[in-house]
This record gives C-alpha cells, sequence and structure tokens, in this order.
C-alpha cells in the first residue's frame, strides 16, 4: 500500500531527525553467523512471518472502510525496540525485538470477529507469540491514539487498495 509507506517514511524521517536512539535497532545487531544456531535467520524468519499474518488480515478479514493503525518502525532509528505496530478497533498485533535479542509478536482482540482465524495463523506461522492483556478496550486505544499523533497513521480500507507487504519481506 504506496499511502502507507510514504506517511510512514515521512514520520519515521521526522523522528530521525528529532530523537535517535543511542542502542540502535537491536534486530540489526544480530550478524550472520554470530551465534551457533543461526538466529539471524531466525530473525528474518520471524518477521516475515508477522508481516505474512498482517497482509492475510488486511486483505481477507478487515471489512471495507475499517479504520487501522498503521507504522512500520523496522528502520526508525528513534526506537531500538519497536519493528511493527498495527491495530484496529478489535485488534492489536505488534512486533518487538528486546534488549536480549529476543523476537516478540504481541496480540490482543477486542470482540475481534475473526480472532481464530488469526489464531490459526499464528499457530501456524509463527514459532511464539504473546498475548498483551490491554488495560483499556481498542476503541479507547484508537481514540488516545487519535488524539495523541493525529490522523496521519490511521488509514482506512478501501475497495483496490493494494495491501500487499511483500516488498517489505526481508531476504533469507
Amino acid at each position: 500500500m504506496k499511502e502507507v509507506s510514504e506517511i510512514n517514511k515521512k514520520e519515521n524521517s521526522n523522528l530521525a531527525r528529532t530523537r535517535k536512539s543511542k542502542i540502535g535497532k537491536r534486530w540489526k545487531q544480530i550478524k550472520p553467523r554470530s551465534h551457533p544456531n543461526n538466529y539471524y535467520q531466525t530473525v528474518r524468519v520471524i518477521i516475515n512471518n508477522y508481516l505474512r499474518i498482517l497482509e492475510i488480515v488486511k486483505t481477507e478479514y478487515l471489512q471495507l472502510g475499517e479504520r487501522f493503525f498503521e507504522k512500520d518502525l523496522l528502520h526508525d532509528p528513534s526506537d531500538p525496540f519497536t519493528l511493527y505496530k498495527f491495530f484496529t478497533t478489535n485488534f492489536y498485533w505488534y512486533l518487538e525485538c528486546d534488549l536480549l535479542f529476543n523476537m516478540n509478536i504481541y496480540y490482543t482482540y477486542n470482540d475481534c470477529p475473526y480472532d481464530y482465524k488469526v489464531n490459526d495463523l499464528i499457530s501456524r506461522y509463527t514459532l511464539a507469540a504473546i498475548p498483551k492483556r490491554q488495560h483499556t478496550d481498542l476503541d479507547d486505544y484508537m481514540k488516545g491514539t487519535i488524539g495523541f499523533q493525529g490522523t496521519q497513521l490511521i488509514f482506512q480500507k478501501k475497495v483496490g487498495e493494494d495491501y500487499s507487504l511483500r516488498s517489505k519481506m526481508l531476504t533469507l
């Protein structure tokens, strides 16, 4: 989806100028053959599987006109841990690489009509995903996000839009 990537690039470049982490992106610090089990490849597979599930959710399960928040922080130097964040008013999907280089996928549902389908995708595509407990429901979370960040990262599903994330997937 061209719109999302262009806005995220602009948003990320603005953030990069204002604040830059001294730690650097954690996932980028994992080097090939630096781990006996080649964790470098594992990290890339987790990122690609996260994006694959997100693409399926956006193309098959979101309703026309449904609003969603999407932010690609894969190469954003302002946040060393977050790689990707996506949520609607009934589904939350978040990817991070923590301080110890563990890849974590967090998710939660709020009366989600397709939760069983996403659970099936999670069991097929990921090594592990962690259910996240939300302190507020996702409707309030969306309103709070709009109040804090404005609407530049809030999108609506439209007819004919390309929601493919293949171009963002990493080569193995």
